[in-house]
């Protein structure tokens, strides 16, 4: 019995450890990305200059590279905006160089960015895909109570607040999510990978996608607990908003789509599904696949263009 007892006491403190940020810190601070030592030239940060008054800032996700925006950039150009896609540190280079990055730094950099823009232009909006989208939704969580400094719009795809979510939606997406800051003090990354040319699974153009494959327990930690904040402060969000997301998207549970729709304080908010059907892909780089990504970027500019109008 008192082995028993125990057993669940560590488990229990084994939980909250990996629940929590107790005597956990991350340090804000950054390294730019190295440029010099992209994996692909398809990897790096790029914009695109119209002599415009208004730009779209898009925030590429976990462990992706700004290369998901090379076409709908090239859309969103001729439709007269500019475009600045930033790659944020520990991206795009080599596996070995995330390991030493954190959430807060991926943040840091990208409201750096943010803010010079914003001196810049005088229509601002952002579009993040997955990671990219919940950054999306801190910068307009931080800067929504601030008109001069408040994105004017703000576009998700397949943004998560959370991974699993058993109390709530009874969603178990992947178990190893409760222990991940555990087995990051013992394993540092699984499988990690370049994947700097298309994918063996090219169906649909998912090869287009570039980044890094495998598992990194330290910085999905940090992730973790960085979509827990950012969960908890939906409701400051008031800019117009539009949420994408696929409805069977097998990397980030669908139902955030519909939770985060609940929680913020968007007057002007719209939802965009789509529905891929049964193909042989994740379902969630939306601006990648030929089925979607049409689509997806009409309604973009459609809504951009409805309420970033002055």
């Amino acid at each position: 019995m008192i082995v028993f007892i125990g057993t669940i006491g560590i488990l229990l403190i084994i939980i909250i450890l990996n629940g929590t940020s107790f005597l956990y810190h991350e340090n804000p601070r950054y390294t730019p990305p190295d440029e010099s030592r992209l994996m692909s030239s398809e990897t790096g940060s790029f914009t695109m200059q119209t002599k415009s008054d208004k730009v779209i800032l898009f925030v590429h996700g976990f462990p992706s590279t700004p290369a998901v925006y090379r076409w709908p950039a090239e859309i969103v150009s001729h439709a007269g905006w500019d475009v600045s896609a930033p790659l944020l540190p520990g991206f795009g280079t080599t596996w070995e160089d995330l390991l030493d990055t954190n959430f807060s730094q991926w943040y840091a950099y990208l409201k750096d960015v943010y803010l010079e823009l914003r001196k810049k232009y005088r229509v601002l909006a952002v579009v993040g895909t997955s990671m990219g989208g919940a950054l999306t939704l801190k910068l307009a969580e931080e800067f929504s109570p601030s008109p001069t400094a408040a994105p004017d719009a703000i576009v998700t795809i397949a943004a998560p607040v959370f991974i699993n979510s058993v109390v709530r939606y009874g969603i178990l997406k992947n178990p190893l999510y409760y222990m991940v800051r555990t087995i990051g003090w013992f394993i540092k990354s699984f499988n990690p990978a370049n994947v700097a040319e298309g994918s063996e699974n090219n169906i649909d153009g998912r090869g287009r996608w570039r980044g890094y494959s495998g598992n990194y327990p330290r910085q999905t930690y940090s992730l973790k607990l960085g979509l827990k904040r950012i969960n908890r402060d939906l409701c400051k969000i008031t800019v117009p908003c539009l949420l994408i997301q696929d409805k069977k998207d097998r990397t980030v549970p669908s139902e955030n789509i519909y939770h985060i729709s609940r929680r913020v304080q968007s007057t002007f908010l719209e939802m965009k599904l789509t529905n891929i059907g049964a193909v042989n892909h994740e379902h969630h780089s939306l601006l990648i696949y030929d089925s979607t990504r049409q689509a997806v970027i009409d309604r973009i500019l459609q809504f951009l263009n409805e309420h970033t109008a002055v």
